[in-house]
C-alpha cells in the first residue's frame, strides 16, 4: 500500500483500525480538549504523554498501546490528547491516488500552520499542568509519539519539559533537533 506524502517511500500508511479492542481507559475533557486517560491518578509517580500520528488518536492502535504502557509502567498515568481537536492532519485514507489528488496540499498546510509548534505546544503545556494538578504533586513526564507525534515529542525534548522521549517513525525530519535535545531520547526510524 502506498502512504501519505509525509511518510517515507515504502511506508504502509495508516495502521488498520483496532475495532475489536475494548479500551481500559476513558475519554475525558482536560484543558479544553478530549484526552484518553488510563492509569490511577491518585498514586501516580509518572505521567506518560502519548502523541498520535497524523490520522489522530482515535485511529489505529493508539488506545491499546496506552493501555499496555499503563500496565507495564506501575504508578503511571497515560494521557493521549486529541491535539487536533477532532480534525486530524490527515482526515481520510481513501487510497494512494485519491489521497495524493485530494489531500496532499491540505495535509501539508495543516502540518505547517494549524498543527505547527506554536499552535500545538501551548495545548501540551496546558494539558500537562492540568494533569499535574490532578496528580497532586510534581511528577516526571515522559512522552512517546508516532509519525507527526514523534516530531512533536522530539521537539518537546528540547524544552526541558520531559524526563525522556521516544519517537516512532517520525514523519518530519528531526535530525536538526538532535543537537538541542535536553533529555534522553530514542527514535525508531522507519526502514529506508
Amino acid at each position: 500500500m502506498a502512504s501519505p506524502p509525509c511518510c517515507p517511500r515504502g511506508s504502509h500508511g495508516p495502521a488498520a483500525a483496532d475495532t475489536g479492542y475494548a479500551a481500559e481507559g476513558a475519554w475525558e475533557e482536560i484543558a479544553g480538549m478530549e484526552v484518553y486517560v488510563v492509569g490511577r491518578r491518585e498514586d501516580a509517580r509518572s505521567i506518560l504523554l502519548g502523541v498520535s500520528d497524523v490520522f489522530g488518536p482515535r485511529t489505529g492502535r493508539h488506545l491499546r498501546i496506552c493501555d499496555e504502557l499503563a500496565r507495564a509502567v506501575p504508578g503511571s498515568v497515560v494521557v493521549l490528547p486529541d491535539l487536533f481537536h477532532g480534525s486530524p492532519i490527515a482526515k481520510v485514507w481513501p487510497g494512494p491516488i485519491s489521497f495524493t489528488a485530494l489531500e496532499t496540499i491540505p495535509l501539508l498546510w495543516r502540518i505547517r500552520y494549524r498543527c505547527g509548534w506554536a499552535n500545538v505546544w501551548p495545548d501540551v503545556e496546558r494539558l500537562l499542568e492540568a494533569v499535574g494538578a490532578q496528580v497532586g504533586e510534581r511528577v516526571p513526564v515522559a512522552a512517546f509519539g508516532f509519525c507527526w507525534g514523534a516530531w512533536l515529542v522530539l521537539k518537546g525534548c528540547t524544552t526541558g519539559r520531559f524526563a525522556a522521549g521516544v519517537g516512532f517513525h517520525p514523519s518530519l525530519d528531526c535530525s536538526r533537533l538532535h543537537a538541542t535535545l535536553t533529555t534522553p531520547t530514542t527514535t525508531a526510524w522507519p526502514a529506508r
